[in-house]
């Protein structure tokens, strides 16, 4: 079930599967699968600057708005989150995107059933991704 194209929820699972497979779209690189997770009654929620953003000499920013700044989000390339509501999860990705994963991971470990991958500019604008969970 799909909530606008940002966010997806895994209602049960097909005949036979664990759940419904998703793949999270490398932010750099559209047309390449980042990470795929499996949804069986949780929400997938994706913020990030994948299909929306801008280059000023050769640097890529992201549409989202850090509101302590007001400028373009910076250090995280995007956030994938999952959570048991897709309510939860489309609250959650932009607020991680601006905290990053250091800062965003007080309110994951308090969240038992919440994670996050974040995908981190690296040397060369490749990514990195960081995979936050309650543990």
């Amino acid at each position: 079930m799909s909530a606008g194209g940002s966010t997806i929820y895994g209602l049960g699972a097909p005949p036979g599967r664990s759940g419904w497979e998703v793949a999270i779209r490398d932010p750099l690189n559209s047309t390449r699968v980042a990470r795929t997770v499996r949804l069986k009654d949780r929400a997938l929620s994706v913020a990030g600057g994948s299909e929306k953003y801008f280059e000023v000499a050769g640097r890529r920013y992201s549409p989202h708005q850090d509101p302590r700044t007001g400028s373009p989000v910076q250090g995280v390339l995007g956030v994938a989150v999952l959570t048991n509501t897709g309510t939860d999860g489309d609250a959650l990705d932009e607020p991680f995107s601006c905290w990053g994963p250091v800062r965003s991971r007080k309110l994951i470990q308090r969240n038992p059933s919440t994670e996050a991958f974040f995908f981190i500019p690296g040397p060369n604008r490749a990514g990195k991704m960081i995979h936050e969970a309650a543990r």
